[in-house]
């Protein structure tokens, strides 16, 4: 199996990430309200293949907070496509998570060239 297949492997495998499915829901405390732009990530990076990037420029947003699943896969590449583009990059390490507790402060120390590391907290301040 190739690099790129194994990655999503699994969720191929149970069909969790399949437009529709249950795999790609919003959670309740998480949906957009009425109105907001919901924006299809298909690739590891939430601006490649997107119009993300046009549309936080038309709407002139100048920095980004990002969180998620796979520090070292998602959160990572969208740290520094959003470093690349000029957004003023911030990254919740307690509200990522990768495979392993090593992976997330290996990749959070790589980010944290390019990006700000705060917490929950210091954002909720």
């Amino acid at each position: 199996m190739s690099g790129r297949l194994a990655i999503v492997a699994g969720a191929k495998r149970y069909g969790a990430l399949n437009l529709g499915s249950w795999g790609c829901e919003f959670v309740d405390f998480a949906a957009p309200a009425s109105g907001e732009v919901i924006v299809t990530k298909n690739r590891v990076s939430l601006f490649y293949g997107t119009n993300l990037d046009l549309i936080m420029r038309a709407t002139k947003v100048r920095s980004v907070l990002l969180s998620g699943c796979s520090t070292d896969l998602a959160v990572e590449a969208a740290a520094r496509d959003a470093h690349d583009r000029d957004y003023l990059v911030s990254v919740v390490a307690d509200a990522c998570v990768a495979n392993s507790k090593d992976e997330h402060e290996r990749s959070l120390a790589t980010i944290g060239k390019i990006a700000r590391i705060v917490t929950v907290d210091e954002i909720e301040g």
